[in-house]
């Protein structure tokens, strides 16, 4: 077995081959005397695994842990010992493929899959070489799956007809992709598998005949045009025919294109000009002619498709691609990803090139699915959605062409574009003309979305989006929303509480020796989370009101013993604020959160340069906690301090303009303001303005917010 694996790997080096021998000898000893059903042994699974990755071209390490994969799983074996004889790499590739079963017994059988399932996926978006692995795992295993009783035959063909022959088309996987379907239909349908294969072999020798025949006719043509190229037959594969039987709802003899043809030229200029060449001597069947090269699919497939009506009247699929095209055809994204180890530290980091970049996009929405997903169930279901899903083609009024699942709404599209287009979605124009935001969406549809700055989702619109994705992104929105407006809710609340026990609600919230104690108490991070919760109803504005009160007392009861010499006031420093107890001592404010008046804040005791305040929230408070010190706001009327904001917007000629005219029409100073692109039509501008207190602050913010194409502002720091 090993020298099999090892000729299908002659393409690594000596080196990586004496890897991959180790890794084979590990192996065999951790899987000494196990077998399989079919009574081999068991080491035969892995290393037939290995061989279907050699000839996918993947590197040492894969192979390693294709060979390693089941040892965590099904042996003894330490996941120490991997790590210290094949390294980190191939540890992380063999955790990330191995069977993830710590599932709740109390889970039904159908969760428990689910859960798995999720877990799995979860694991695979990691690196795309866990797919290929999980990928080559499973061919095998159908390979083989006549070995085990009928349920679970057909229990694994289902999960691999749902799952996992999409997931290889997704990724281009052609030639996994078809064994996969080939297989699952076998166990799924066997009568009507047994019955197609016969069909097809009952005229096969005349087919490949007339097939043979044809490609002669195709190779005299690109002869006397002087085209290299080259040119064969394939017969269709019996899922794909049944598939059509189905669709079209054809008997078998109404089948004429069992076998088709395939030209593999230089470039596209030739493909095209064969294209020409081919119609011109066979008519072609109208509908039936595909440009996959200028539109190619989800997963990257480029060809020309053309039906046409050849010798005899029968009818002949052809296909025409580069050979490099009919690489990506074949092995997908396997045929571009080039790994390079740049720190062994963090394996699955890796330096890639700009295609590899491209390429990488295609697992993110894997990524997203299994992370966002809580339930599993639902998670299994819209992974079906995402990979089963047939390709519509819609582009913008400029050109741009997006693919989409079938029955996609302009709302489907609106989120495929950008999120915020979709948030800022008001109607949307088909072909040019306005049409209602669920309508269907079809191939070849220009699609253009209406805006408005006070445009927001809609949750009706859950009912009619046909994408997971879209779903997810309207139900965030929505969330997050309802949060804001709980914010604000309970912000008021508080701040009237306090009022009736006659306390400032800007000196008590805007000290932290008051704040900290009560978010320890009630488990919340910050000011922001303990508004929400009031205003969500899990907190009682009056209850923390009081606890409040009692804070304020206990900290400002008088001495029991008054001094005969009254303490002189303490001043403000020139930052506008007091240190607890200290008075002449150099104070300077943060300029990592830039605190204004308002704002929760803590000061920290500094090397040589006094006393740094900062805002209570500012994450570099977290490693300067040994260093506290009480402080608090000081009123120091007509002192201005330095605040940063940021502006996000739709990038326009005059939109940088609008936002300083906001600023100065609101009598305030810019101290510093920069604009920079951060997308795709999209900028942000840097401000830091002169400002009294907080709320001058948000009122300020909440004007910019009513510019035009700008669609959030917010505090840095």
């Amino acid at each position: 077995m090993l020298d099999k694996l090892l000729e299908h790997a002659a393409y690594l080096s000596a080196k990586d081959q004496n890897k991959i021998r180790q890794a084979y000898q590990f192996a065999e000893k951790a899987h000494g005397g196990q077998k399989r059903l079919s009574g081999e042994p068991y080491l035969t699974h892995p290393v037939e695994v290995a061989i279907i990755l050699a000839g996918l071209r993947q590197d040492a390490d894969t192979l390693c842990a294709a060979l390693l994969h089941d040892v965590i799983e099904d042996t003894a074996t330490p996941l120490e010992k991997i790590q210290d004889l094949f390294g980190e790499e191939v540890l992380f590739l063999v955790k990330g493929v191995t069977k993830l079963t710590e599932i709740k017994i109390s889970k039904s059988r159908e969760e428990m899959h689910a859960e798995n399932t999720r877990k799995m996926f979860l694991a695979m978006a990691k690196d795309i070489r866990i797919v290929f692995i999980k990928l080559a795992d499973r061919l095998h295993n159908m390979r083989t799956l006549e070995h085990l009783p009928r349920p679970k035959q057909i229990e694994n063909a289902q999960e691999t007809m749902d799952i996992f022959a999409p997931l290889a088309h997704r990724l281009g996987l052609g030639l996994v992709k078809w064994e996969l379907e080939d297989l699952s239909f076998r166990y799924l349908e066997p009568d009507r598998f047994w019955q197609i294969r016969d069909k097809v072999a009952e005229n096969r020798r005349g087919r490949e005949s007339y097939i043979q025949n044809f490609c002669g006719e195709v190779e005299k043509i690109l002869r006397d045009n002087n085209i290299h190229g080259e040119v064969s037959g394939r017969a269709k594969h019996f899922y794909s025919i049944h598939r059509k039987m189905q669709t079209q709802h054809l008997e078998f003899d109404q089948i004429f294109d069992l076998s088709a043809v395939r030209v593999l030229l230089d470039t596209e200029r030739d493909c095209y000009g064969l294209l020409g060449l081919i119609h011109a001597r066979w008519k072609p069947i109208p509908g039936k002619i595909k440009d996959y090269i200028a539109m190619p699919k989800e997963n990257n497939y480029q060809s020309l498709h053309t039906t046409v009506i050849g010798p005899e009247g029968k009818q002949v699929e052809i296909q025409i691609r580069t050979f490099a095209m009919h690489s990506q055809a074949e092995y997908g994204i396997a045929s571009h990803w080039l790994y390079k180890q740049t720190d062994k530290s963090k394996p699955g980091k890796r330096r890639l090139k700009q295609k590899e970049l491209d390429y990488i996009g295609k697992l993110t929405w894997l990524r997203q699915l299994a992370e966002e997903k809580k339930d599993s169930t639902e998670f299994v279901a819209d992974l079906k959605t995402e990979i089963l899903f047939d390709e519509v083609y819609v582009s913008t009024p400029k050109g741009d062409i997006y693919s989409l699942c079938h029955g996609a709404t302009p709302v489907d599209f609106a989120y495929q574009v950008h999120t915020e287009v979709g948030n800022r979605c008001v109607g949307a124009k088909v072909n040019n003309k306005i049409v209602p935001l669920d309508s269907e969406l079809h191939n070849g549809d220009v699609v253009e979305i209406l805006t408005s700055k006070t445009g927001k989702p809609n949750s009706d619109w859950l009912s009619f989006v046909q994408s997971p994705r879209t779903k997810t992104k309207i139900k965030g929105w929505i969330a997050k929303q309802n949060k804001q407006q709980h914010l604000e809710r309970g912000q008021e609340l508080l701040h009237a509480a306090l009022r009736e026990m006659l306390l400032d609600p800007a000196l008590i919230l805007g000290n932290a020796k008051y704040v900290e104690p009560l978010l320890k108490r009630y488990n919340f991070h910050n000011l922001d989370d303990l508004y929400t919760g009031i205003g969500h109803g899990d907190v009682a504005s009056r209850a923390v009101a009081r606890i409040f009160q009692e804070n304020y007392k206990e900290k400002n009861k008088p001495a029991k013993e008054p001094k005969q010499i009254l303490e002189k006031p303490r001043k403000a420093s020139s930052a506008g604020v007091v240190v607890d107890g200290v008075d002449s001592i150099m104070i300077r404010l943060a300029n990592c959160c830039h605190p204004l008046p308002g704002d929760a804040i803590i000061g920290f005791v500094t090397m040589g340069y006094g006393i740094t305040v900062h805002r209570a929230s500012c994450k570099n408070v977290s490693a300067l906690q040994e260093r506290k010190i009480d402080v608090f706001w000081q009123n120091t009327p007509q002192q201005t301090y330095p605040a940063a904001l940021e502006v996000a917007g739709f990038d326009r000629v005059g939109i940088f303009k609008d936002v300083l005219n906001v600023v100065s029409d609101s009598g305030l100073n810019v101290q510093e303001a920069t604009a920079r692109k951060s997308g795709q039509g999209e900028c942000k501008i840097h401000l830091i303005v002169d400002i009294a207190d907080l709320n001058q602050l948000l009122r300020l913010m909440a004007i910019l917010k009513k510019v035009k194409d700008v669609y959030d502002v917010y505090r840095v720091g």
